[in-house]
């Protein structure tokens, strides 16, 4: 659509202008060339990225600010899945052995029961990578790697990891994208320069090399969750129900679109509460109120289970026990704290900077805090004899 070489051509990144190295494939060493401009894009002042005129030259859009690289296909079904499949099939200076391969695994397969609801798809082993999807690939790389990864490869690939691990937590957070996306960008460099020291100069290709880039298209649309393919590709599943016989599929599209546009659907209000029942804990303050397992907000479901029960509440990272509708109509929640809360790793910065740290000792005095006090929905995962807390990425900070 844009009518410009393709990333495995030379001149062929979006969004800088160096020419490309062939060694067996095209890459893209260099982290600091010239970016390319809309400008100079729409002047066409290097000839050899162009192929023909773009026809949405004519609508005047900005032919690179404003068409940014996806995330989704870029870091989660490119880069992660790239370093996955190194460390299992790659050349044998960092191929890992089939002994830590099933032991990351069986570590990836015991983390099913401690990932919430919101998440569509549960850990599954390595052996299954040909068959994860983007969301799996995100979920671990946002949440799982960390803790599975541990002490499991070497020190140096788990420092590289984590680089890319932490720049993307700031980039698809609003607020952190905001006031750290020149910090993120850093540390993106840092990995793609780590990378090919580790993996080969090979191995910089038009993926890896992408991600010297989304720190600035982060910053102009504020956040990668506002740019990214996963909306869309979950959409796809709406369009399919929508398709009841092979022919004339777009017509009966435009159909049921035009159907359920005549539809009047309220929309629903929030919170909702379920699931009521009357085992507590009580406290005397609330005893009149109405016990509730679950209630459902704009962004997170939270339950009494353990899975879907982490928060942090005011600052302090917390278990819910109960949740409790007063006779005044207002909702609050009964929970416990954690005593120990310790930093999970240091480099490339303090985890506790992002809201992830290790906790242990479940204080057993019971608090209570209002609904609209929870700040983050966090995942819980077990880690030896204590739990790492990893806040949901688009968590309020």
């Amino acid at each position: 659509v844009k009518c410009v070489k393709s990333f495995s051509g030379y001149h062929g990144c979006d969004k800088c202008t160096q020419n490309g190295t062939w060694l067996g494939k095209m890459t893209y060493p260099e982290t600091n060339a010239p970016l390319r401009t809309d400008e100079a894009f729409a002047n066409r002042q290097d000839e050899d990225h162009h192929k023909g005129v773009s026809p949405l030259s004519q609508i005047q859009i900005g032919m690179v600010s404003q068409i940014p690289l996806d995330y989704m296909h870029l870091v989660c079904l490119g880069v992660v899945k790239r370093l996955l499949l190194l460390w299992m099939k790659g050349p044998l200076h960092c191929r890992l052995g089939a002994r830590i391969i099933d032991q990351i695994s069986v570590g990836l397969s015991a983390l099913k029961n401690s990932i919430p609801s919101e998440f569509s798809r549960k850990p599954r082993s390595l052996r299954e990578i040909e068959r994860w999807k983007a969301t799996e690939f995100r979920q671990f790389l946002l949440y799982t790697g960390m803790v599975v990864l541990l002490g499991s490869i070497h020190h140096n690939m788990y420092k590289n990891f984590l680089l890319l691990c932490v720049g993307m937590h700031i980039l698809l957070n609003e607020k952190l994208c905001e006031n750290y996306h020149e910090y993120a960008h850093d540390l993106l460099v840092a990995f793609v320069q780590h990378f090919t020291q580790i993996y080969g100069n090979d191995m910089a290709v038009f993926n890896v090399h992408g991600l010297i880039h989304l720190a600035n298209d982060a910053k102009n649309f504020k956040s990668l969750e506002n740019i990214s393919a996963f909306p869309f590709e979950n959409f796809l599943s709406n369009l399919k129900r929508m398709v009841r016989k092979p022919e004339f599929p777009l017509a009966q599209i435009v159909r049921r679109l035009s159907e359920k546009a005549d539809v009047k659907v309220d929309k629903p209000s929030y919170p909702k509460l379920s699931k009521g029942h009357e085992n507590g804990p009580l406290p005397d303050v609330l005893v009149d109120g109405q016990q509730y397992q679950k209630v459902q907000t704009e962004n997170y479901i939270l339950k009494t289970c353990v899975k879907d029960s982490s928060v942090r509440i005011l600052g302090e990272f917390c278990i819910l026990k109960n949740i409790i509708l007063s006779e005044e109509g207002q909702i609050s929640v009964v929970y416990q704290s954690f005593q120990t809360v310790e930093k999970f790793f240091t480099v490339p910065l303090e985890s506790k900077l992002l809201g992830i740290v290790k906790v242990s000792n479940l204080n057993e005095n019971l608090k209570i805090a209002k609904l609209a006090d929870i700040e983050a929905k966090c995942v819980i995962l077990p880690y030896k004899n204590a739990h790492v807390i990893v806040p949901f990425t688009d968590a309020i900070w």
